[in-house]
């Protein structure tokens, strides 16, 4: 008997990546949370100096990256070194 199988999980994430970049919230905050160690590790690497709450700047990155996403202009491979850097930027705001 046939068996379905699902996607690839690039594919899931190329997906994503397409609804997002029309406008759907949902696949927008999907993506964000596919990438949520990476952000709170940036997070933590740019506010380390301070002491300031990994937590809490993740949190205010998250925030940043969902308000600017459609004005991400790059491709899918690009995607993770972006929200990289909005967390690590935050981080480092978040110390001053």
């Amino acid at each position: 008997m046939f068996q379905r199988v699902d996607p690839e999980p690039e594919d899931q994430i190329f997906k994503l990546f397409q609804r997002g970049l029309e406008g759907d919230d949902d696949a927008i905050l999907d993506l964000i949370e596919f990438h949520r160690s990476e952000i709170i590790a940036a997070a933590r690497k740019g506010g380390f100096e301070a002491g300031v709450d990994p937590a809490e700047v993740a949190n205010a990155a998250r925030l940043k990256i969902f308000s600017a996403f459609g004005q991400f202009k790059g491709e899918l491979s690009q995607l993770g070194s972006w929200m990289w850097r909005i967390a690590y930027n935050t981080g480092i705001s978040e110390s001053r």
